[in-house]
């Protein structure tokens, strides 16, 4: 039986959600293995026995580890796409693929298959084209044989649209989902949308330049927004854009039976005065959208879940970079 990626019931009006901070929980990771490579915004991904690293601006885009003894099983090397960044990881339903991963801007979309080839997956083969031209494809949520959700513009084929969406492109149509900019427009360019992930229940969505998330039931199409003060996108420059707007969701995020998010905290990454944080700020919500834990992992990186052996796995930007692994205390 096809399993349907999220049904079109009418979405509720959006509720504002105050989270009290939290005490932080310090957790100390445990070096696991030293890697051969400068991470440059990379993304993590626990599927099955294995942790995969995506990286950009080389040849190699994807480390394959296994999870248990850190053994590398593989790299996928794309040398002859020299114009790809970073890949972005989704996951994948079926038994054909580990987990999938794309190329924003390019709308070019790849599975990781389970013998850890790859294949490219041929969306143009659906209803309609979801490159960078039509949709601005800039972040995948999830796939099936049913469709693929993604976040694109607001206005498809319309190069001046700064607003975001979450759409479901189907064999058979390109349905809306979602408004994620609230109408406000994101500004710029399509990587201010920001990031996001899903599982069975739901869908969640980090906007990348405001301190909010959305989470969306898959099964009703209702939602909750978590939205907290903050400057947000206001740069008309597009050629400035980057060196005075925070970022808060643009990096790690994982579903599980719980919602796992990395909160960058409004870091400014052009600014000369910023500094990478001497820690990695991971807030852990209920899928019902209430704030359980905020940890503090002592290096500063990317990070992925692993619910079921109660871990964290975070690849460090440091001069010798390292994975590491952090265990999540099990009382929580």
């Amino acid at each position: 039986m096809k399993k349907v990626l999220l049904m079109l019931l009418p979405i509720v009006a959006m509720a504002c959600i105050s989270c009290a901070e939290e005490s932080p929980i310090e957790l100390q990771g445990k070096r696991i293995a030293s890697v051969d490579f400068q991470p440059s915004l990379p993304s993590m991904m626990v599927a099955d026995e294995l942790l995969i690293v995506a990286n950009g601006r080389s040849a190699d885009k994807l480390w394959i580890y296994d999870k248990g003894t850190m053994e590398l099983k593989g790299r996928i090397t794309m040398a002859d796409r020299p114009d790809y960044d970073r890949a972005m990881l989704f996951p994948i339903e079926g038994e054909m693929y580990v987990c999938g991963f794309f190329f924003p801007f390019f709308g070019d979309v790849y599975g990781l298959k389970r013998d850890l080839s790859f294949d490219k997956i041929k969306v143009g083969d659906y209803y309609a084209d979801i490159s960078s031209i039509s949709y601005g494809m800039v972040s995948i949520a999830g796939m099936n044989e049913d469709g693929i959700v993604f976040c694109g513009k607001d206005k498809p084929n319309d190069r001046s649209s700064t607003g975001y969406c979450i759409w479901n492109h189907g064999p058979e149509k390109t349905e809306f989902l979602y408004d994620v900019t609230d109408g406000l427009n994101s500004g710029v360019f399509a990587s201010s949308a920001g990031i996001m992930s899903m599982n069975e229940d739901v869908l969640v969505f980090g906007y990348k330049y405001r301190d909010w998330i959305s989470i969306i039931d898959r099964k009703t199409g209702e939602h909750t927004s978590i939205k907290r003060d903050s400057p947000g996108f206001s740069i008309a420059d597009e050629a400035d854009y980057s060196y005075k707007n925070p970022m808060y969701f643009n990096a790690g995020l994982g579903v599980g039976e719980k919602i796992w998010i990395h909160n960058m905290e409004g870091y400014i990454p052009r600014d000369p005065k910023s500094q990478l944080a001497d820690y990695t700020r991971v807030e852990c919500y209920s899928t019902k959208g209430d704030l359980l834990n905020i940890f503090h992992l002592d290096h500063y990186g990317a990070f992925a879940i692993d619910e079921a052996a109660q871990k964290i796995f975070l690849i460090s930007y440091e001069e010798d970079p390292c994975i590491y692994v952090y265990s999540i205390p099990q009382s929580l």
